[in-house]
């Protein structure tokens, strides 16, 4: 059985930078970050994530509705946690010979400094198909460091990701942790 956890790949969000270059520039500390799924196979929770991806951000606590964040996951990076699922990378999941990559863009934040609480809408291109995606978390930055933990759910079918699959759940749980420094 094919498992679409390349869909939860998918989540693997790839958010997207373009703000003004009076942003401060946050570099991904990636040993120290990780971007991971849960999806549902036949009942039993099935766990995968991305080793491959990088986050680009243009970001100032002091103004984060300017800020800008670009997510670029490379999605034969992908892995599981179950035997059943080591197909996600075929055509009917993530297809990645022919869409190697995966991009979550997004501009400004929503962010309560006092309370960490972050919530950052954009859009998340996966397999050439780009639908509206909502993280939300909470983010920590102070002294030139960054650290942020982000949720979503993508749903798989929007993305045309394991079409036909009925045992595989429909929703993607994405979960990142990001950590960041701030560029000299």
């Amino acid at each position: 059985m094919n498992i679409p956890f390349g869909c939860a790949a998918l989540s693997a969000l790839v958010l997207t930078t373009s703000v003004a270059s009076a942003e401060p520039s946050w570099i991904m500390r990636a040993n120290e970050s990780t971007l991971e799924f849960v999806i549902d196979i036949g009942g039993a929770t099935v766990t995968g994530g991305f080793s491959d991806w990088t986050v680009t951000t243009l970001f100032d606590p002091a103004q984060p509705k300017t800020a800008s964040l670009r997510v670029e996951i490379a999605m034969a990076s992908v892995y599981v946690d179950d035997p059943r699922a080591q197909a996600i990378g075929n055509s009917t999941w993530l297809a990645v010979g022919n869409y190697p990559i995966a991009v979550f863009e997004a501009e400004g934040f929503d962010w309560a400094p006092d309370t960490g609480a972050l919530t950052v809408h954009g859009g998340l291109a996966l397999r050439d198909i780009t639908q509206p995606l909502t993280l939300t978390g909470t983010l920590k930055a102070n002294n030139g460091r960054g650290e942020a933990q982000i949720t979503a759910t993508i749903p798989r079918l929007r993305y045309d990701i394991g079409v036909g699959q009925e045992a595989v759940g429909t929703n993607v749980q994405l979960h990142g942790h990001f950590v960041a420094t701030l560029q000299d």
